[in-house]
């Protein structure tokens, strides 16, 4: 993989510009909170875009940073933009813009081109830049605080009404169909007592998630109920990511932190690690996830388990991930200053 290495060249005091994407829940809330906490560290001036709407926890991280309108970034700022390219290239030519996936959507906002280098979550994501853009891949990273459980397993599945024997197979995420939620339902419906775990804003999507309901046994807790998510990676057997296409999957890389198994289709960082996963087809069908939730809870894969919480720890955490921004940053600006 091209991660970029860790050493941070000095520098005179740059002024960077971040660029807020619009929230969703999930795995682009938790890169601005990795970016603002890790981007912090720089000696730099440091300003964020303002009337975006943004998380408590992204304000208090980003509450030393300016807030400045996009008309108002300094022509010589370097600006990180993970979305809207088109709009602060019209601002600034000095845009590194970032891909977290390579979907459609992705590849649409970077065809309008203009900015001065790409950054891809990973090395799937770099597909999402058209040809001739210099693309640097730096992964996201886990915030293994955050996955530290508070209650045990038992609390935590007494609390859901999930018998103690029960085969939980987990879920994280939005319930969009490029996500696959119901993957998780399916392979419940052919597992005797099991219980399929939605961990997401299923409120978002009613009509997916009774269609969940109506397949199998599950549990629905909203993002709200969730604040400590270590707590329910706890009480899951399995974590199923079923996904048609992922940037990086930071929901996977959790899980291996976890130490919960994951079976997975061939996206994001299972494309580095197919070793780590019980790997899905796409589209799988409920025969085939059920199988791999089997597999995925066979004893003799407890040394893969244990291999993928050593990866996430030697690679994939926010204090590699800023390290690793903060080192790309400083020869950028010194790439420019030269």
């Amino acid at each position: 993989m091209n991660l970029y290495p860790l050493e941070e060249p000095a520098l005179a005091r740059p002024h960077l510009h971040f660029h807020l994407p619009g929230f969703d829940v999930g795995g682009t809330e938790q890169w601005v909170h990795a970016m603002a906490k890790g981007l912090s560290a720089l000696p730099w001036r440091l300003s964020a875009t303002r009337d975006v709407a943004i998380d408590a926890t992204a304000e208090g991280l980003l509450q030393s940073w300016e807030r400045l309108a996009l008309e108002d970034i300094p022509s010589d700022a370097l600006v990180i933009a993970p979305s809207e390219i088109d709009i602060v290239t019209r601002h600034s030519r000095r845009v590194i813009a970032v891909a977290h996936g390579m979907n459609n959507y992705y590849k649409g906002i970077m065809a309008h081109g203009g900015y001065l280098k790409g950054v891809a979550v990973s090395e799937v994501a770099r597909a999402a830049f058209p040809p001739g853009v210099e693309v640097t891949t730096i992964p996201n990273g886990v915030d293994v605080e955050r996955l530290a459980p508070l209650r045990d397993r038992g609390a935590v599945r007494g609390g859901l009404d999930i018998p103690p024997s029960a085969i939980v197979i987990g879920f994280v995420g939005r319930w969009s169909l490029g996500k696959n939620p119901l993957a998780a339902a399916r392979a419940a419906a052919l597992i005797p007592g099991a219980v399929a775990l939605y961990i997401g804003p299923h409120a978002q999507n009613p009509a997916l998630a009774a269609k969940a309901a109506a397949l199998a046994d599950c549990r629905f807790v909203s993002p709200e109920q969730a604040s400590n998510i270590g707590d329910f990676y706890a009480a899951m057997d399995v974590c199923i990511v079923a996904s048609l296409t992922e940037g990086f999957s930071l929901v996977m890389a959790e899980a291996w932190h976890a130490g919960v198994p994951v079976a997975a289709t061939a996206v994001g960082v299972a494309l580095d690690h197919p070793g780590l996963v019980v790997g899905l087809p796409p589209d799988p069908d409920p025969q085939t996830l059920a199988a791999a939730v089997i597999a995925a809870l066979a004893p003799e894969r407890a040394p893969v388990i244990a291999l993928a919480r050593r990866t996430v720890l030697d690679r994939y955490t926010t204090a590699h991930m800023g390290q690793r921004w903060r080192s790309y940053l400083s020869a950028v600006a010194a790439e420019l200053q030269a």
